[in-house]
């Protein structure tokens, strides 16, 4: 399976809701997890739900969130997960389970 996104994250108003954008999303969880660990994960996901409870919030603030959390610099697995064209390289340091 070929998963493509718009550079930027931005797929724009017509591919929204296309698969690639879900499946994308799904995977960054996925591999954030793997690097994180699930104790942290966990923690993030609860924090941030509280924290965002009737409201809304960017992925920078996700990844910031994360960082705060795990003490770790996560900048660079989302932006190989979230802002290329391509789909990652599998391999541990973008998350994958080895």
């Amino acid at each position: 399976m070929t998963v493509t996104v718009c550079g930027g994250a931005s797929p724009g108003w017509r591919n929204l809701f296309a698969t690639a954008v879900y499946t994308r999303g799904a995977m960054t969880l996925q591999a954030l997890r793997n690097i994180v660990g699930t104790h942290d994960f966990f923690t993030i996901l609860r924090t941030w739900t509280r924290e965002r409870r009737d409201g809304y919030g960017m992925t920078r603030q996700f990844r910031l969130l994360a960082e705060n959390i795990t003490g770790r610099d996560l900048k660079r697995l989302f932006t190989v997960l979230l802002y290329t064209d391509q789909r990652p390289a599998k391999t541990a340091e973008n998350g994958w389970p080895q």
